[in-house]
């Protein structure tokens, strides 16, 4: 199945059409054990008070991720293949006693304008090679784990509030370990994640993003193009 099918089939099952697991601070969490018990779904949503541009901008800055998710030890881009087409290394910081994990993901992006979402899909990358470009080796210091596939859905409410949506199916790895020792912290995740977004979002500091839309220019002038579906009275980062 399609990467983007993938995602676009979870969000409507879990996000879309079920009942959450738990709701804290206005973020919504579901959690699922997969039938083989090889890789779990995590799943999150909130509603930003931000304008869909302005959460456009936090995630076009993809290098800055790592400094505001407490979960992410690292964010690094390895390679920009295009605009919309990446490789990052992640590092994640995990439970006491559990050693570190990492992955290597690529990430594409791709707007829906009936639905007035723009869906940016990952996967892991398993190949030494991905694009022609060199894959990180596995370091001793972390245990690489598999994103089967992932998603953030960004879609348009009105010109302040935008719905952010993040979705991950992996297999962390945890052979080894008990898996009631992991359950509540992996619970936690989707938490940790969304609400790292939409505290980093709604209080976003415009002038540096301002500065990095000037500094990538011909990359947001391609974003602004494809979201025409997007009234024309929302501006990127409004004063």
């Amino acid at each position: 199945m399609d990467l983007v099918d993938r995602c676009w089939d979870t969000y409507n099952e879990l996000i879309a059409n079920s009942e959450p697991d738990r709701e804290y601070n206005k973020v919504k969490t579901w959690f699922k054990h997969e039938q083989d018990f090889a890789s779990i779904t995590l799943c999150g949503k909130t509603l930003v008070n931000a304008s869909f541009m302005e959460v456009i901008a936090v995630f076009g800055e993809i290098g800055l991720i790592g400094s505001y998710i407490d979960f992410f030890e690292k964010l690094d881009i390895e390679k920009q293949f295009s605009n919309f087409r990446y490789m990052c290394q992640v590092n994640l910081k995990m439970p006491l006693f559990v050693k570190a994990r990492d992955l290597i993901v690529m990430g594409l992006g791709i707007t829906l304008s009936e639905e007035k979402t723009v869906i940016l899909a990952m996967r892991s990358i398993i190949d030494e090679e991905f694009l022609g470009a060199k894959v990180p080796k596995e370091s001793a210091d972390y245990i690489r784990i598999v994103l089967n596939f992932g998603f953030y859905l960004i879609t348009y409410v009105d010109d302040n509030h935008t719905e952010l949506s993040l979705g991950l199916n992996v297999d962390p790895k945890v052979s080894v370990v008990p898996w009631f020792i992991l359950n509540s912290f992996l619970k936690e995740v989707a938490y940790y994640i969304v609400n790292g977004f939409k505290d980093k979002i709604e209080k976003i500091d415009k002038t540096e993003y301002k500065k990095r839309r000037e500094l990538r220019k011909e990359f947001y002038d391609k974003i602004s193009e494809r979201l025409h579906f997007i009234p024309t009275n929302t501006t990127f980062l409004p004063d």
